[in-house]
């Protein structure tokens, strides 16, 4: 199956809005995921254009939204300088940084390799959908790897998102084609 994901990201607010296209046995799913100024972040999946399948919003939302932006943060570097985001030295290859925007917080711990590439952020904030209604927190992250230069910067082509349950990791999203653009 081949997902077509665009995203785009902002620095002033935590903006982050990202599209998904695809299909599955020739029936379209389209997916949106926002975190917007001072709308309520969402995440809304759509099958064949018409029957929705979720359709995310409230606190929890609102937290895992500041905790994806937090984990993409590194990416478009001067997002991770501004005053919503806050830093702290854990040693000399591992950080953590607290987001804190319209009254909700998130917060993660990066990890960077000896040549001082984000090859993971981990966090506690991430709420999953238990399958019968409720929410849960669950441990997450976003793993990044296989660094290549791109336009004068050193840039991650693969991405992972993955849940961690007790019973072992689900990788969601996997890819391996990343390309990053500045405007």
């Amino acid at each position: 199956m081949t997902i077509d994901y665009n995203q785009y990201n902002s620095i002033k607010n935590p903006y982050r809005v990202a599209y998904i296209d695809s299909s599955l046995f020739g029936i379209p799913f389209e997916g949106i995921e926002y975190i917007y100024k001072n709308e309520t972040p969402r995440m809304k999946g759509v099958v064949g254009k018409f029957f929705k399948i979720f359709d995310v919003t409230g606190p929890q939302m609102n937290q895992s939204a500041l905790s994806t932006y937090l984990a993409e943060c590194l990416i478009v570097p001067n997002a991770a300088l501004q005053e919503f985001i806050k830093w702290e030295e854990i040693d000399a290859l591992s950080c953590k940084a607290t987001i804190s925007y319209n009254g909700t917080t998130a917060a993660g711990i990066f990890r960077f390799n000896q040549n001082g590439e984000m090859i993971s952020f981990t966090t506690d904030d991430r709420w999953v959908d238990s399958g019968n209604g409720t929410y849960e927190k669950r441990n997450w992250s976003a793993i990044c790897s296989d660094y290549k230069e791109n336009n004068g910067l050193i840039q991650p082509t693969r991405f992972k998102a993955v849940w961690h349950y007790d019973d072992g990791d689900f990788i969601y999203f996997d890819s391996d084609n990343m390309t990053i653009e500045f405007n």
